[in-house]
């Protein structure tokens, strides 16, 4: 997977007048050596047709856009790293489930003596993709299921649904998912949800049933998020020892909020980094487009991540919330 095939350009001779004469008979000519990298790197090539096989459901204008920059390839070594690129575009798309380069010297009747044929060979993923699993926390044991569309218009737009049972509690959640052709980082989403929490160390009990809307585009170095919320809260206590505090904000409320989120993140990893720095900054605000509750969130989460010793320790710095209440 991922390998990138390539065939020579100019074919070495082996018989014929293009044979070099015999040792014997030439002149010593000292020549300095050129490494391999170089004689391709001044090796100028143009690249005539660019070939997408095994699509079915996916549109062309989507693929044009990830693909475009191979063209621009001045030669072969240029051919090669643009072709890889474009290989990590297409299947951060989530739409394929494997995708193939192949580099070929131009076929048919236009062909140039330096032309290449760049072929994607792809294979996309199904129409519906479903997970099972189960899993146990907070003292709690619950089966998930989930069912994925992928690619479901042909532009690299998905329906997400999850379905979890518990033994105390069940929620779900679908969502969907648009990106912007030519720019994955800029997408948009519509999120329909319930989920339910229970905080024994504070005998309380959250459900939530709500609706989200939200837009992501980077800006220069950093990566923004723009979200609307509505959500019906219903809070309630868990025992009959829970304190009044508790008791007091039991009950029913609507919240509606909109909130701004900005990070910049160089870790080299988002799961388990070794090296790098994360910074969010997220406020929210409540109670200005409906609803019965009104507040203003301002949460920083700061991250340092540092190798100290043989790559088993690191630093690791976390957040700091704030909110005002009205």
């Amino acid at each position: 997977m991922g390998t990138v095939h390539a065939r020579s350009l100019e074919p070495l001779p082996v018989t014929g007048s293009n044979l070099s004469p015999p040792l014997d008979e030439a002149e010593t000519v000292e020549v300095e050596p050129e490494t391999k990298q170089e004689v391709l790197e001044n090796k100028q090539v143009v690249v005539q047709h660019v070939h997408v096989d095994g699509i079915s459901r996916t549109k062309d204008d989507l693929l044009v856009y990830e693909i475009a920059d191979v063209f621009k390839a001045k030669n072969l070594i240029d051919v090669m790293k643009k072709s890889h690129e474009a290989r990590e575009r297409l299947l951060r798309l989530g739409i394929f489930r494997n995708v193939e380069v192949l580099i070929d010297t131009a076929q048919g009747e236009e062909a140039l003596a330096d032309g290449l044929d760049v072929i994607f060979e792809v294979k996309e993923m199904r129409r519906l993709t479903g997970s099972y699993n189960t899993m146990v926390g907070n003292n709690e044991g619950s089966m998930v299921l989930g069912l994925k569309l992928p690619n479901l218009f042909g532009r690299a737009e998905k329906i997400t649904f999850q379905f979890s049972y518990g033994t105390k509690e069940t929620s779900y959640g679908i969502s969907y998912f648009k990106p912007e052709p030519g720019n994955f980082d800029r997408n948009y989403s519509v999120n329909l949800y319930k989920v339910t929490g229970q905080f024994p160390w504070s005998s309380l009990r959250e459900t939530d049933r709500g609706i989200s809307t939200e837009y992501n585009f980077p800006l220069w170095k950093t990566h923004h998020t723009l979200k609307w919320e509505g959500v019906w809260r219903e809070l309630g206590s868990l025992s009959r020892t829970a304190s009044f505090c508790v008791r007091e904000e039991s009950g029913h409320s609507l919240k509606s909020s909109i909130s701004h989120s900005m990070s910049i993140d160089t870790r080299n990893s988002a799961i388990i980094p070794k090296r790098g720095a994360l910074l969010k900054i997220n406020q929210e605000l409540a109670g200005y487009t409906g609803g019965d509750v009104r507040f203003l969130k301002e949460d920083l989460e700061l991250q340092f991540n540092k190798s100290l010793l043989w790559d088993c320790v690191r630093i690791h710095f976390n957040h700091l919330c704030i909110t005002f209440n009205k």
